[in-house]
């Protein structure tokens, strides 16, 4: 994250963040605040549905974890609430009012629903005010125990992310991103698709636990589709963005193909999924949203030297898209 960001003269750069409950909610701002290149910082609280017996435990954990970003950024921090079923317009509104004259945006998708930070990365792509835009990833210690969310509701396409021309039955590929839990896709796919439309993107090295929930995720797809050849997955890397979109941009024959997305890997893969349907489009992004999220997701904060390690990807740089299907194109 310091390489990238001393690469480009912006001497400020305004935060967009995930209050949750996660200890790394406020790793990418504190590497900023470090690096002395912090503005504002805009905390998102999304209010979900925890289990009964958590609610207490929800509510204390959201309430001091913006009492730490009060206390570490002061005037530059504000707050607001979302419900995690919220619709797109709530969230439009509030960007509109925090982006402000702002031209230099970073959006930490670290702790934020895909629903969330999925439409907010389209605002900001969008938005000709904004010059500078990066995305970036903190990574925990380590990930909680199974199952990490739950009460899945059905699968639908996430706000802002239906083209009509690839809805319902009007598709050539579905991609999958491979993660540690499938939820209720299968069922979706099984009533939906066939196996041969179906690609899975698998994060690689995975690495023990994650080795084993990807090929149980795998199972899992494969299962949907009886009496057809199991799906062989593509590997690609984790967390490396650009090369995540160029083999999208192959699979998919360079947006020739109308695509489905189902977004349940690693979020720098998500986050190159989300790209592709921003700039490239001819796809959906069918996702089913869990209503309760562990409150133990992910667990401390993984280091590098004396900064949170964390993973920064340009995505604007002097009012120019750097995700594009011209820049695959000419690279082939």
């Amino acid at each position: 994250m310091h390489d990238i960001l001393s690469c480009v003269d912006v001497d400020t750069w305004d935060l967009i963040t995930c209050i949750s409950t996660e200890e790394r909610t406020f790793a990418v701002a504190d590497n900023l605040q470090k690096m002395e290149l912090l503005g504002r910082v805009g905390g998102i609280k999304i209010l979900g549905h925890p289990l009964n017996q958590e609610l207490q435990k929800f509510t204390e954990s959201l309430s001091s974890q913006t009492e730490i970003g009060q206390a570490a950024f002061g005037h530059e921090f504000s707050s607001a609430e979302f419900e995690l079923l919220s619709k797109a317009g709530d969230l439009n509104t509030w960007y509109e009012n925090f982006v402000g004259d702002s031209e230099s945006i970073v959006l930490d998708i670290s702790c934020f629903p895909k629903k969330f930070f999925f439409l907010l990365a389209k605002l900001i792509i969008r938005d000709e005010r904004i010059k500078n835009f990066i995305a970036c990833y903190s990574v925990p210690e380590k990930y909680g125990k199974l199952p990490l969310s739950s009460q899945d509701e059905p699968c639908q396409t996430l706000p802002a992310f239906n083209d009509d021309n690839v809805s319902d039955d009007l598709y050539d590929l579905v991609l999958i991103g491979v993660g540690y839990s499938a939820m209720a896709f299968p069922s979706f796919l099984s009533a939906n698709c066939h196996a041969g439309d179906v690609e899975l993107l698998l994060p690689f090295p995975p690495g023990p636990p994650s080795y084993q929930r990807n090929w149980q995720f795998i199972k899992n797809i494969n299962d949907a589709f009886l009496h057809e050849e199991d799906i062989e997955p593509t590997r690609v890397s984790a967390r490396n963005v650009p090369s995540i979109f160029e083999q999208i941009c192959l699979l998919t024959e360079n947006g020739k193909r109308k695509t489905w997305f189902a977004p349940y890997g690693p979020k720098p893969m998500s986050l190159a999924m989300c790209l592709y349907a921003c700039t490239v489009g001819n796809c959906a992004v069918y996702y089913t949203q869990p209503k309760v999220y562990s409150l133990k997701y992910s667990l401390g904060v993984r280091k590098m030297d004396d900064m949170n390690e964390a993973f920064a990807y340009f995505v604007k740089l002097g009012g120019n898209q750097i995700y594009t299907l011209d820049t695959q194109v000419h690279k082939s």
